[in-house]
């Protein structure tokens, strides 16, 4: 690539607002003329949107991996979360599982996790169960930091009433 007057460059944002607003300044400051990247919207639905915008006008074209940003002119891939929740839950329901518990990290409207939680409950309502939000568990972080946070989540059910058969 470099012999093409091509430079690749990666950043990692931590899935923290603030290291990715660092890393798009970089950016900015680069005069790359293209970026590929997973935007962060946090769980009260922050984004550095603004950033982003500043990178368009500047004539950077951008391509979101995972979650979109629909507000600015850029292309958006994306796994089919809805049909990956629906084959992966109707495979559980099909092998007699009834209560399933969905845990997520927190939501977003922008992320791939809403079309997730459709195919959830799309697969459950075609199973003939009846779920409710007793069955989602969003985290109040991202999965990268959960780990503590999802170990309690399932012995709190593990210890409860409600007796789940799936995770």
């Amino acid at each position: 690539l470099a012999g093409d007057g091509v430079r690749l460059t990666a950043q990692k944002g931590g899935h923290e607002l603030e290291k990715e607003r660092h890393a798009l300044h970089e950016i900015m400051e680069s005069g790359a003329s293209g970026l590929i990247a997973y935007p962060i919207v946090d769980k009260d639905g922050r984004s550095n949107i603004e950033e982003y915008r500043r990178l368009v006008e500047k004539g950077v074209k951008l391509v979101f991996i995972g979650a979109n940003l629909p507000e600015l002119p850029a292309c958006y891939v994306s796994s089919d979360g809805f049909d990956g929740a629906y084959q992966l839950t109707n495979y559980l329901v099909k092998s007699g599982h009834k209560n399933i518990l969905f845990i997520s990290p927190y939501l977003d409207k922008i992320n791939v996790f809403q079309d997730r939680i459709q195919g959830f409950y799309k697969a459950g309502a075609t199973g003939g169960l009846k779920w409710d939000e007793s069955n989602i568990v969003c985290l109040s972080l991202s999965l990268d930091y959960a780990v503590d946070e999802i170990s309690g989540v399932l012995k709190e059910y593990l210890r409860g009433s409600n007796q789940i058969t799936a995770v």
